[in-house]
């Protein structure tokens, strides 16, 4: 089990009056590929799923959105094993561009609005498999060093389904209602972390493996409003803009994440106008997870992946009253897979389970009581007890996997919970609480507070990941004194009442 970091490193929308910073000249420079999918048909799609109209980019607040449309004749083909995809310049009504916080500091050094670079482009994604096609944003925001070592022609080697080998930077992408749906980081051509929608504060996920930390973009909207205008070269306009925040969460993978060029970190879901809908009806049953997750477009693979974890769990008498409740609480919850993941999301703010390819029953357990969590409580007292919720959910999850054949004497999960200090403290919790969250004989609930405070909440605050990070501060995981000791334990009370 790995934990969550905190990495604040704001990136930030610049738009620009009367120019379209996002898609420059470079596009000319795009080597064209033969594809099955054309430019033609890519356009015919767009004007019979939008009958013509301009998409809607949100770039900041409810209210700032910025009017783009595709300029079709900026446009190439590209295809893989899996996709044919046409990518396409956009024409806007008013500027933008994202950059982070290094080259907004560049350019205040130096004035070279060179320093301001990214595209976002069209993307039209025909799937080689089932022919079904459809559309969504993609932005590409480089970072400073990546900008200079290219000479600032960042995007030429840059596409949907292929990436340069040192490419470092984040894709974000939007769909075509405007929405942001997700987005990667990426350090020398490998993915190392995921974004997925946030609001602006606080952040809206626990989970499992993963690091993750609240990520925001500064959004300046230009206060004139133009017609739409082509690309050109970006100029500098001051004093004809306004700015808000507008918040993701990032994760990374762990130890880096699988990274890999193309078929990594692409765009997942999300809606939107052409969307490809729900899971395959025809494919494998999975009867107890589709029960559960009535928006899900997984493989047959990954369906009876989800309902092994489900058997298995629902075996568990918790697991199986967790998996009752989470059913029965009318609640619409989606999942999804993310191959650059090696852990587990639970996204609040769209009842999203987000998957990687090596989670096991154990991290669905987690999640899952997550989801039960913030069903049974209102947003800001949530909030205000993050790590109270964490200890819990971790001290749950320890009682699952412990029961589990899996774990057993010198397993990975035994000796990470001999030897990870957090761990460890999430174990030492046996000491004076039961499996029903009820005190143990001879122990007080002042004890088991004292405990908590001293000892599991300091690990929580310690613990870093591998970039030397703190995960749980203080700041993003708040810690509320007024739950006492077994009341940090009341909805694992609740689910094992009759156990």
């Amino acid at each position: 089990m790995k934990k969550d970091s905190i990495i604040k490193k704001a990136i930030l929308l610049f738009c620009l009056a009367g120019i379209v910073y996002a898609c420059i000249n470079e596009h000319d420079l795009l080597d064209q590929d033969d594809g099955q999918l054309t430019v033609s048909e890519a356009q015919q799609w767009y004007e019979s799923n939008l009958k013509g109209a301009a998409i809607e980019l949100r770039a900041g607040g409810k209210d700032s959105k910025i009017k783009v449309k595709p300029n079709w004749t900026r446009s190439y083909t590209k295809k893989d094993k899996d996709y044919e995809t046409v990518e396409v310049g956009l024409a806007s009504n008013r500027g933008f561009g994202f950059f982070d916080t290094e080259s907004k500091e560049k350019f205040d050094e130096t004035q070279d609005s060179r320093y301001l670079k990214s595209i976002t482009r069209l993307i039209t994604r025909k799937n080689r498999k089932t022919n079904e096609t459809d559309g969504f944003l993609m932005t590409i925001i480089p970072d400073l060093a990546y900008l200079e070592s290219t000479k600032f022609e960042p995007f030429k080697q840059n596409y949907y389904l292929e990436r340069d080998k040192k490419f470092t930077g984040h894709i974000l992408f939007h769909n075509l209602d405007g929405d942001f749906v997700n987005g990667w980081g990426y350090k020398d051509g490998k993915l190392y972390t995921v974004s997925n929608p946030n609001d602006d504060s606080p952040k809206l996920e626990l989970r499992t493996a993963p690091y993750c930390d609240s990520w925001c973009v500064l959004s300046y909207i230009t206060t004139i409003n133009n017609s739409y205008v082509a690309e050109r070269e970006v100029v500098i306009m001051p004093n004809t803009y306004v700015y808000e925040y507008y918040c993701y969460s990032r994760c990374d993978g762990g130890d880096g994440g699988n990274g890999g060029d193309g078929g990594e970190g692409l765009y997942i879901g999300g809606g939107g106008s052409g969307g490809n809908g729900g899971g395959n009806e025809n494919g494998y049953s999975a009867p107890k997870a589709k029960a559960l997750f009535k928006n899900g477009n997984l493989s047959d693979a990954q369906w009876k992946k989800v309902e092994d974890w489900l058997n298995k769990i629902l075996k568990d008498c918790v697991g199986n009253k967790l998996y009752a409740a989470l059913s029965a609480n009318g609640k619409s919850y989606s999942i999804t897979f993310d191959s650059g993941s090696s852990g587990a999301i639970f996204s609040y703010l769209n009842n999203a389970f987000v998957f990687g390819n090596n989670s096991e029953s154990n991290y669905f357990f987690h999640e899952m009581w997550h989801a039960y969590q913030h069903a049974q409580e209102t947003n800001p007292p949530f909030y205000n007890a993050k790590i109270n919720m964490e200890i819990e959910a971790h001290y749950a999850q320890y009682l699952y996997i412990k029961s589990q054949p899996e774990y057993k004497t010198n397993s990975k999960w035994a000796e990470w919970y001999t030897k990870d200090p957090l761990l460890n403290a999430i174990v030492g919790i046996d000491t004076y609480i039961n499996a029903k969250g009820v005190l143990n004989s001879g122990q007080t609930s002042t004890g088991l507070d004292n405990y908590l405070k001293n000892d599991v909440i300091t690990a929580f605050r310690n613990y870093k990941n591998g970039s030397g990070q703190n995960v749980y501060n203080a700041n993003d995981y708040k810690y509320d004194a007024n739950r006492k000791g077994t009341d940090n334990f009341k909805y694992l009370q609740t689910l094992s009442k009759d156990c």
